[in-house]
């Protein structure tokens, strides 16, 4: 109804498309920034610098709007009120689509050695394929059609040997291709990619799937099919005596038994780490932190939905359950993992792995696994406490403070010699040798809920960690490294912090993100890691690693507004979807060759019979 204006108004907008877009179902989306509660960027100097135009046209003495706004529309003192429309029309072509002439059409019988993102890339993003070949002089390629005729030509830069595979490698960028439509790419005498797309949008289901896998993991409970993608997968609960574990022989002799009832099973086992663990929460967590629409309550379809809380932080709360169950009952330091004494069969039914509860202990102690208790907890009872469930969050902040108290001023590092059946027998070890970064990260998540709280002990974990070596850096997170960890929850959640602080981590953080745009410049595959950094191998589970430095590219854009991070994100995916030395996607169900041998003991079980 007109706004500051006035009555009500009529406005017109001519826009240019870019080339090529058309069809029978285009979705424009209209976003319409206000004014009403801030001021966007830039707004006041529009009309300082136009004054012929009416004082009612905006409201002056607004704060400043500070970007990124949260896509959800909600509006506060520094965010402004934002309107979404949607109109879905159909565009024709100006003129007959036909093809720019390339020459004759290279022979495109499928090769294993180019390779694209199997799935796809967006329009404007950056594509680079990879071409795997001994030669040392540029080899021509060609982008066809699904009618076999060439859109676009070209010929690849030498890239050389990468060390990190042995493989020597040419690329193909082909980034001018942004026609929507399916297309091959084919290198001269060696032969065709699969078919990959040129589309709007890549995974839209995938966020909701990979979510799937906590809820198929989770143990203590029924699995039932109606909250599962693939209904196959449901089972009865796996060890649902967890609620009462008792300790391995040799230490803890004198404790009542655990309660690690709810928990997720490890990937290839069913164990359960605190440490491995506590970074997978805080990762969920984050998220949530960072960006509060994700995952709202009935996204997931898991049996908590419909309770009025974020879907993911029900998940979390559901596996998180044991950790705090891993402290001791004298007071120790916490467990450090529990599991059977034998490694399960890789073929199982859920009766003969839960028979095997007879032998199945909470192994030995360590300071990293205290802390990662108090990590968890802290997190898990701040975002509790705003959402008004005190009585939840006392029991997990309680937890937090116990589990800080035990570990701090302690030095253990977890030694599979004791309390336990032996080195990663029946469970991985998870060794954790290096311990300030543990207490750098357990000292900001319990600062940030001490003061998020107004708990009197905000001052005491403050200065702990401004006074560590860690605080502001940030390196290469997992499960053992956590520094990362906690510097992103600086960012990510309100604080008091300086602004000298808070322009460091900054900083830093799009320092981190940088050295990994370097990382894929400088590798013959897109890998993110710059494997040189880990002693010329690949760690276990480098896959993880990979995907956690691309939310480092998120945070850097965040923090920036800088597209180009984005891009890496993109480029990022494209290694996982098959742009790699394996030559397959390592996302099940994505792309036409796709990893499908998963290292999960109820996934092969229930579909090894249909693996390549």
């Amino acid at each position: 109804a007109g706004g500051q204006g006035g009555s009500i108004k009529w406005f017109e907008f001519e826009y240019e498309l870019p080339q090529g877009i058309y069809g029978d179902h285009v979705m424009l989306q209209w976003k319409y920034i206000t004014a009403n509660s801030c001021s966007p960027p830039g707004y006041s100097e529009y009309f300082s610098n136009k004054p012929f135009l009416p004082s009612s046209y905006w409201t002056p003495g607004l704060s400043e709007c500070i970007p990124p706004y949260p896509n959800s529309g909600q509006r506060s003192s520094v965010w402004p009120e934002i309107f979404f429309n949607c109109a879905e029309v159909k565009i024709l072509p100006s003129a007959p689509v036909v093809p720019t002439p390339h020459g004759r059409s290279y022979p495109a019988n499928k090769s294993e050695f180019v390779r694209v993102n199997q799935v796809g890339y967006l329009r404007f993003a950056t594509k680079v394929g990879v071409i795997v070949d001994l030669s040392t002089s540029p080899i021509g390629w060609q982008i066809q059609n699904h009618s076999g005729s060439v859109v676009l030509s070209g010929v690849t830069t030498v890239y050389g040997d990468d060390a990190a595979s042995g493989d020597h490698v040419h690329k193909a960028d082909f980034t001018a291709l942004n026609e929507l439509g399916a297309y091959r790419l084919v290198a001269n005498g060696i032969g065709s990619s699969f078919e990959f797309n040129i589309a709007p949008s890549l995974y839209p289901d995938l966020p909701h799937e990979a979510m799937n896998y906590f809820y198929f993991h989770r143990m203590g409970e029924d699995i039932l099919a109606e909250h599962l993608i693939d209904g196959r997968y449901a089972r009865t609960a796996l060890h649902p005596g967890d609620s009462s574990v008792p300790p391995y022989n040799g230490w803890c002799e004198s404790c009542a038994n655990f309660d690690l009832k709810g928990s997720w099973a490890d990937a290839g086992d069913f164990g359960i780490y605190t440490v491995n663990h506590a970074i997978s929460a805080w990762t969920l967590l984050n998220l949530n932190e960072m960006f509060p629409e994700a995952f709202q309550d009935g996204s997931l379809n898991i049996p908590e939905s419909g309770n009025g809380f974020a879907d993911v932080l029900d998940e979390v709360d559901y596996g998180s359950r044991f950790v705090r169950g891993m402290l001791p009952s004298d007071g120790g330091l916490a467990s450090h993992k529990a599991h059977n004494h034998a490694w399960s069969a890789f073929s199982i039914t859920i009766e003969g792995e839960n028979a095997a509860q007879n032998s199945r202990s909470a192994m030995g102690p360590s300071t990293p696994a205290t802390y990662a208790v108090a990590r968890v907890n802290a997190q898990l009872a701040r975002i509790w406490y705003a959402q008004g469930q005190d009585s939840h969050a006392d029991v997990l902040w309680s937890a937090a403070v116990d589990a800080w108290t035990r570990a701090y001023g302690t030095n253990q590092a977890y030694s599979a010699s004791v309390a336990s059946p032996g080195p990663a027998l029946g469970g991985g070890d998870y060794p954790d040798g290096q311990i300030g970064d543990d207490l750098y990260a357990a000292a900001c998540e319990m600062y940030l809920t001490a003061l998020a709280i107004g708990d009197s002990g905000v001052q005491t974990y403050k200065n702990i960690m401004r006074s560590s070596s860690f605080f502001t850096k940030i390196v290469q997170w997992d499960w053992a490294t956590v520094t990362g960890a906690g510097t992103l929850s600086l960012f990510a959640v309100e604080n008091d912090l300086s602004s000298e602080d808070k322009l460091s981590i900054e900083t830093n953080i799009v320092s981190f993100a940088n050295s990994v745009k370097n990382s894929i410049d400088s590798e013959g595959y897109p890998s993110n890691l710059d494997f040189q950094k880990f002693g010329g191998n690949y760690p276990w589970g480098s896959n993880s690693f990979i995907m956690n430095r691309a939310i480092a590219l998120a945070y850097a854009y965040e923090i920036t507004g800088d597209v180009s991070y984005q891009d890496y994100i993109l480029r990022t995916l494209d290694y996982v979807m098959g742009v790699n030395a394996m030559h397959i996607s390592y996302v099940t169900g994505y792309g036409t060759k796709a990893e499908t041998d998963t290292h999960d003991r109820w996934a092969w079980t229930i579909g090894h019979d249909a693996f390549w």
